[in-house]
């Protein structure tokens, strides 16, 4: 399983849209609750928020599956 860091920066400045990867040492059936997930979310998150000015966001990949049915884009999920 991955989780997908994104920041979306500021073109208008030169600070360009980015994207992480992260691989997880769980996999989502390991996990004994979704608050599991969040956590580590959350401390990923803080973790890269020390070294991006804007607000950063993630999905794990199996979300981006699901969003991608509704995505104009689906080629990019």
């Amino acid at each position: 399983m991955k989780l997908y860091i994104f920041s979306n920066g500021d073109p208008s400045v030169g600070i360009f849209p980015e994207q992480w990867e992260v691989q997880c040492p769980f996999n989502k059936e390991d996990l004994n609750d979704e608050h599991d997930e969040d956590y580590f979310k959350e401390k990923i998150l803080a973790m890269y928020q020390e070294f991006v000015d804007f607000k950063l966001y993630a999905l794990y990949d199996y979300q981006l599956k699901y969003t991608a049915v509704d995505s104009d884009y689906p080629e990019l999920f």
